[in-house]
């Protein structure tokens, strides 16, 4: 039963490299595989605590290492393009509120807009918060832990941030106001 457990453990681990590397995200798809041959040697030598010791020390340095570096890797935090797109789209949706005029509702639209500085303007802290919690997760959580945690996250990769989806929704009705936007700011919120 235990080694059914055990190379369960290790096709997860092998499932999370996969969906990783094929984002690019080369550290946090090795952190991952490693965390899950940590939790596979800690089933397999359950009685052997020497080699457990050994397993969760060396292998458990190497995936917190790797998973450290996964975090300045992906995390939205630290790209500067992004933060700066989000610092521009603020700029341009607090124009915007003044700017645009659209007769189809405009009490809906001035919503979207006050609604979209709002999430605009944390954004970059939100992000810098996220990246703050992952941190102390890959330093303090145990590999079992961390390998559950990266199934999660990778279920939740995909989520487009509450900047980009409202930024959006402003785009639809008043485009007029983002002409002077930077472009590649105004590509990377609407890709």
């Amino acid at each position: 039963m235990k080694i059914l457990i055990a190379i369960l453990v290790v096709i997860s681990g092998l499932f999370i490299f996969f969906l990783k590397s094929f984002s690019g995200l080369w550290f946090s798809a090795f952190s991952g595989l490693v965390s899950s041959l940590v939790v596979f040697g800690i089933i397999i030598f359950w009685e052997d605590e020497d080699l457990k010791v050994v397993i969760v020390t060396v292998l458990g340095g190497i995936s917190i290492m790797l998973g450290v570096l996964s975090v300045f890797e992906d995390n939205e935090a630290f790209d500067h393009q992004l933060n700066k797109a989000h610092n521009d789209a603020l700029r341009h949706l607090v124009k915007a509120q003044y700017e645009c005029v659209n007769e189809i509702d405009e009490i809906r639209i001035s919503e979207i807009i006050k609604y979209s500085i709002l999430v605009c303007a944390l954004q970059n802290n939100k992000n810098m918060q996220g990246a703050i919690l992952n941190l102390k997760k890959q330093l303090h959580l145990p590999p079992e832990i961390g390998l559950i945690d990266s199934i999660v996250s990778t279920a939740k990769e995909n989520e487009v941030s509450e900047c980009k989806s409202s930024f959006r929704e402003v785009y639809k009705y008043c485009e007029e106001s983002f002409i002077f936007m930077d472009e590649k700011s105004k590509n990377r919120l609407l890709n």
